[in-house]
């Protein structure tokens, strides 16, 4: 199985435990590099390509045409599309996703309701190709998690009702919103620091404009008791530079609390900011 590096790891002990062997897959800026991925050697391919995590890099339509290409070459290949925060995009026309583009019957689309509404719903789903329905079946219970049967009657009707749609309207202005103001607290502290990933999602990553040690100032935030990743801790092969780019949720940040973070932020990271030698 082959997975996005960077990315989200958290399943590596899961599938090593299942047996797999997990081969990393590498990005460039439009997502996964299909050139340098090692795709002879996969079965199965699992990608977040409308907001890459934790780049938020955007698969474009060619690429995605690209993989499922790759799937359509044996029948014993599937993808995993996992469709994190796609329904928070803030620019631009959306593109269809994988499973949209599936001819083959070859992808598996995955998403929670834990980011669009609250993660202790603790519900998600997944669509699967008909082909594996029966085997899905069979192995469920050795894998299903007891959800709260109200809960989902409860979702059901909510959707049913248009509700859904509403509220993901009201949500995605304003993160749009909280978004802004991120992004103009940033500029003022470091008018050429790079923005990355700013198109979608409830995240971005921060370059600043200028080096700094990466370890020691996160050790200085985890002292304080504020737990903060560089693209670095994200990767199983950490490339030159992941450590200077700051990965910063912002779902749950207050709008008023916005300017002093960063100024905070910025405070602690020049404490650390590297020295050139003349």
């Amino acid at each position: 199985i082959g997975i996005e590096d960077p990315g989200y790891h958290a399943q590596l002990p899961f599938l090593r435990e299942m047996g797999w062997q997990v081969q990393a897959c590498p990005l460039d800026q439009l997502g996964l590099a299909i050139e340098e991925a090692p795709l002879d050697q996969l079965d199965i391919l699992s990608v977040t390509p409308t907001h890459q995590f934790p780049t938020g890099s955007l698969m474009p339509l060619t690429r995605r045409q690209a993989i499922l290409d790759w799937a359509r070459q044996s029948p014993n290949r599937w993808i995993i599309e996992d469709d994190y925060d796609s329904q928070f995009k803030y620019s631009g026309r959306p593109i269809p996703s994988l499973a949209q583009l599936d001819q083959g019957n070859q992808v598996i689309y995955m998403g929670s309701l834990s980011r669009i509404l609250s993660p202790g719903l603790r519900i998600s789903y997944m669509v699967l190709p008909t082909s594996l329905l029966s085997l899905f079946y069979q192995k469920e219970k050795q894998f299903a998690v007891n959800l709260n049967t109200i809960s989902q009657y409860a979702i059901h009707d909510f959707i049913q009702q248009g509700h859904l749609e509403r509220h993901l309207n009201r949500a995605r202005a304003f993160y749009k919103r909280k978004r802004d103001r991120l992004i103009h607290a940033i500029e003022a502290q470091d008018p050429q620091a790079q923005l990355i990933g700013l198109d979608a999602g409830l995240h971005l990553l921060i370059q600043p404009s200028f080096a700094f040690h990466s370890q020691p100032f996160q050790a200085q935030l985890a002292q304080e008791g504020i737990r903060l990743k560089t693209l670095a801790d994200f990767s199983i092969h950490a490339q030159t530079g992941f450590d200077q780019q700051i990965f910063l949720s912002f779902s749950g940040l207050p709008m008023d609390e916005v300017d002093k973070l960063i100024s905070d932020l910025y405070q602690a990271l020049k404490q650390h900011k590297k020295t050139t030698k003349t």
